[in-house]
């Protein structure tokens, strides 16, 4: 183990999606969503425990096959569209008594991992002496400057900073590609964020950051 603490990855299955019918059973090559991020995370010796959560009976049915389930169906209240990441794990800390640990968050929407990550993303940690570390990928377009928002019948800038400064001359910006989160639980707790001050990144290849959430990323 790299880290001091035990490292328990969490993955949450909810059942319901707006976008794509049964999006986390859906499948990449032969494995569905749910099943690609729970061999990886079962595939790793880094991970302590791995967890999932899921309102889902054929997710359920799946994580037990793995013997990674919960006991029960996650609770309708901490299953619905409007529920945050952050009260999941709240609950799961509490119920699993998971304070003195560190959990690593898999969505299932992120299939392209690969096993070197999480070397990688442990070595950031100690390195940086960080509270947490997630996976970025870089954003080259359209840069946050850029970007206007709609107010009325006129646009404006979506900052309230105008630039006509040329895109190649602009800082680089990242976005969360959902693919890793590696946080402290007792910063989780204390913050109530996945990004607490101290949060470092491991950038990923446009291509592996695909997340699934549009039938056209399928």
């Amino acid at each position: 183990m790299i880290l001091k603490k035990k490292i328990i990855s969490i993955i949450p299955a909810r059942k319901n999606s707006k976008r794509i019918k049964n999006k986390n059973l859906q499948k990449i090559g032969l494995e569905s969503l749910a099943e690609r991020a729970i061999k990886f995370s079962l595939s790793s010796k880094l991970i302590h425990k791995t967890i999932v959560s899921t309102d889902d009976k054929k997710i359920f049915k799946i994580a037990k096959k793995y013997n990674c389930n919960e006991l029960n169906l996650r609770n309708k209240k901490l299953s619905t569209s409007k529920t945050r990441t952050v009260e999941l794990l709240f609950d799961m800390i509490k119920k699993h008594k998971l304070e003195n640990c560190y959990i690593l968050i898999l969505q299932c929407t992120s299939p392209f991992r690969k096993k070197s990550d999480l070397k990688k993303i442990l070595s950031i940690f100690q390195k940086d002496k960080a509270n947490a570390v997630i996976s970025v990928e870089k954003n080259t377009f359209p840069h946050p400057l850029k970007v206007l928002k709609k107010k009325d019948k006129y646009l404006y800038p979506y900052l309230n900073n105008e630039t006509n400064v040329p895109r190649q001359e602009l800082s680089d910006v990242y976005v969360s590609n959902g693919a890793y989160y590696l946080i402290c639980c007792k910063k989780l707790l204390k913050y109530k964020t996945l990004i607490p001050p101290k949060t470092s990144y491991f950038v990923m290849s446009k291509i592996r950051s695909i997340n699934i959430d549009y039938p056209d990323d399928l």
